[in-house]
This record gives C-alpha cells, structure tokens and sequence, in this order.
C-alpha cells in the first residue's frame, strides 16, 4: 500500500471520529507529505543504458527505385517491392535499460543521432528520411506526449524497478543501389519523474 494511499484512509477515519475540522487538517498534512515525496523524486535516480544501436541491417534495392523500410520494436521488418535485407547484416530494434524508483512515472526524451541525418537526409547520393519512431516497453508502446514518451513503473519490493525498452522505425530510402551500415545511436535521456 502506498503513502498517499495510507495517509488517505487514515484522514477518512479521522474525519469520520473527530468532525471535519480534523478532516481538514489530515487533508492540510496529507497535501504537505505529498509536496515533499513528489520533490524527492529527481532524474538524478534514474539510470539509462544503452544495449543495442538503433540497426536498419545493410539493404539492397533495384537500380532506379526508391523505398521504404519499418523495423518494429520486437525485430520484425515489413520493406516496400524492390527492397531487400541483406542476410550477413540482420536489423534490430534499439533497446535501452532503464532503473528508476518504483511507483513512478518517466517522461524520456529520445534522440536518434547517427551517422545519417535522420531528418533531411543524406547529403551525398543515397537520400534517407526516418518519418516516425516508436518506443515500447516489450510490445506495448510507450504513450507518445508531443516529443516525449511516459513509461510508468509499478511497485517493487527493494524500491526501484527497471524496464528494457525497444525503439523501432520506418526509413524511407532514395534511389539507390545499395546502401551501408544503417545503424544509428540513441541517446534517451529523463525529463521528469513523479510518483505514479
């Protein structure tokens, strides 16, 4: 049972022996704990580590065509007609670990930064444009808010919780041949965290 929780019944009961002048002043107390438990939480507890790049794989496409490309978050791809992967270099969705206090909420920035630039693409032959990006705990992704994402950890025993999270993508491609090392870094970093 939570401390707000706790501190919820203990007010009902107050209120319900003593009037509402007491009532109140559990509420006045209940409101100030609250205060401060939210103030203890800082993205200075939360600790971020990257696992695996961000990894399209190495693609092949027919001379004169251009294509896309959507990697999911458990590994799966889905490319366009005229699309292949080659079978030496395999992609994979970037994965992140990420430890935090239990019972709370984290709102993660993500930034995708390769050797590609992923919003105007290439500057030299082979165009590249990634248009969307997911992040998932597992398969469920993550609830997007404008540029951020939320994860909610639940309770845990030892007070901190940890999650692995996946990030995939869809990558469009320009006329080309052949196009190498399609893997790119992740840098995801906290934002803010407060008591879920």
């Amino acid at each position: 049972m939570s401390f707000f929780t706790k501190l919820t019944r203990l007010a009902g009961r107050m209120a319900k022996r003593a009037g509402q002048g007491l009532f109140w002043g559990a509420l006045l107390l209940m409101g100030q704990s609250g205060a401060a438990w939210s103030q203890s939480l800082d993205c200075k507890q939360v600790n971020i580590e990257t696992l695996n790049p961000l990894n399209f794989g190495m693609l092949r496409i027919k001379r004169g065509h251009s294509g896309w490309m959507v990697l999911d978050v458990s590994g799966g791809t889905t490319l366009s007609p005229g699309l292949a992967v080659a079978r030496s270099w395999q992609p994979s969705p970037g994965q992140v670990r990420l430890t935090a206090p239990s019972a709370s909420t984290v709102l993660l920035s993500l930034v995708v930064d390769g050797g590609w630039n992923s919003k105007a693409g290439r500057t030299d032959a082979t165009p590249l444009k990634l248009v969307s990006v997911v992040m998932a705990k597992g398969i469920q992704p993550l609830k997007k808010m404008g540029d951020y994402w939320e994860l909610q950890l639940g309770p845990h025993d030892s007070g901190v919780n940890n999650a692995v999270l996946s990030v995939g993508g869809e990558l469009l491609l320009g006329k080309t041949e052949q196009v190498w090392d399609l893997t790119t870094a992740l840098r995801v970093s906290c934002i803010s965290i407060r008591p879920s």
